[in-house]
């Protein structure tokens, strides 16, 4: 595909909508339903807050979920200042990058670095880009990577880690952990192959990252995506790798599109790129991620019926979801329904157990957010709180 076509692909895309930030980031759509307020500190029950100028929305046309409105950044190195600015109470940002590399970028990153090995060897891939991490991929032997990311105290951080020293520039050695993000980034020779490990759902409008993308690749390039979510069949938490929450699924921090397999391969045919194999790889903890290799072409036609297949799978996945927790609240709820137990809490809470489970066998319900003297509640007995 040429660069004139790459750039008419953009140029449309901008032009299409009424305004970019509030359409669908995957085909355009601009009829859309909002799900919820987006949510915040998920992580840290203390700490979560429901957004008040965000929400979590689904587009009508492809079911494609995404943090509305979506937020473009006049400048990008405050895209990658909001990502590490989450840092941990007592952290400074530098060790809360040291901590989040270790913890969760290394391993992905040994995990892409055995399917690079086993499916795109250094003969047939030399050149990489990597898109928005630490730098980690610049110390592979086999490969060549060069790196950007957004935020300069996390280049600096990573040069520092990964020997991309100030003296390296003395003797005339480039470093290659850029500040950038892709669409800001050039280079005067294309590569072989790039790479969103974990990434891409971090770009509030893909389809210029995918378009620059082709600009930087070498005919019949390599691109690879690693996506860490439910939508795209990997597990998704890393500590027991159950979904027993929707903050364990719509992550309202970093992810601002949630794309499933249909989805992607639709929008990376609208930016020239053909889908070669899709397949589960592992991440950290109990975590995995779907990796889904492409290849630019020189011809491909965005199919229609990925968005019809797309929004059909979300409403299944959807569905499947809302099951899952039903199951496991009524296992828990049976595990408790015990003489031995008192739950503990309000009467709205109260009023949704009863929905789905009947606790006739607790010895009681003890509340603190009403006035209720000591009663009885659809057989349960329930006791006033008092402090």
């Amino acid at each position: 595909m040429t660069e004139n076509k790459l750039i008419e692909i953009c140029e449309k895309y901008k032009s299409d909508s009424v305004n970019k930030t509030s359409c669908c980031p995957v085909c355009n759509g601009l009829k859309i339903s909002l799900l919820s307020p987006s949510w915040k500190r998920y992580y840290n029950e203390k700490e979560f807050f429901l957004a008040e100028r965000e929400w979590f929305a689904s587009c009508d046309n492809c079911g494609t979920i995404f943090r509305y409105p979506l937020l473009s950044y006049d400048d990008y190195k405050k895209y990658g200042e909001d990502y590490y600015n989450q840092v941990n109470p007592g952290q400074s940002v530098e060790e809360h990058a040291i901590w989040h590399f270790e913890s969760f970028q290394k391993p992905n990153y040994d995990s892409l670095r055995s399917f690079l090995n086993k499916e795109i060897s250094p003969a047939d891939g030399k050149r990489w880009l990597d898109v928005g991490s630490i730098g980690y991929a610049t110390s592979f032997d086999e490969y060549e990577f060069t790196t950007i990311e957004p935020d300069q105290r996390i280049v600096e951080l990573g040069r520092k880690l990964f020997k991309q020293s100030w003296a390296k520039s003395l003797l005339g050695i480039k470093s290659r952990i850029h500040c950038h993000t892709i669409e800001s980034f050039e280079d005067s020779k294309l590569f072989d192959g790039i790479v969103f490990n974990n990434s891409f759902y971090c770009l509030p409008f893909p389809i210029e990252g995918l378009c620059k993308a082709a600009k930087l690749l070498q005919k019949n390039g390599h691109l690879v995506i690693t996506i860490s979510t439910y939508f795209c069949d990997a597990v998704a938490v890393r500590t027991d790798g159950l979904l027993s929450r929707m903050e364990d699924v719509l992550q309202g921090e970093t992810l601002w599109v949630f794309h499933n397999a249909k989805s992607l391969e639709y929008l990376c045919q609208r930016a020239g790129f053909e889908l070669v194999s899709s397949q589960e790889i592992m991440a950290y903890g109990k975590k995995t991620m779907r990796l889904f290799h492409f290849r630019k072409v020189a011809s491909i036609s965005p199919d229609p019926m990925l968005l019809i297949d797309s929004k059909s799978l979300m409403q299944k996945k959807i569905t499947q979801l809302f099951e899952n927790f039903s199951g496991q609240s009524i296992a828990y709820l049976e595990k408790h329904n015990t003489e031995k137990t008192f739950f503990i809490g309000t009467l709205p809470i109260l009023h949704d157990i009863s929905r789905i489970y009947s606790l006739q066998k607790i010895s009681g319900y003890v509340v603190f957010d009403s006035d209720l003297s000591n009663c009885n509640i659809d057989g349960i007995i329930c006791y006033k709180y008092c402090a």
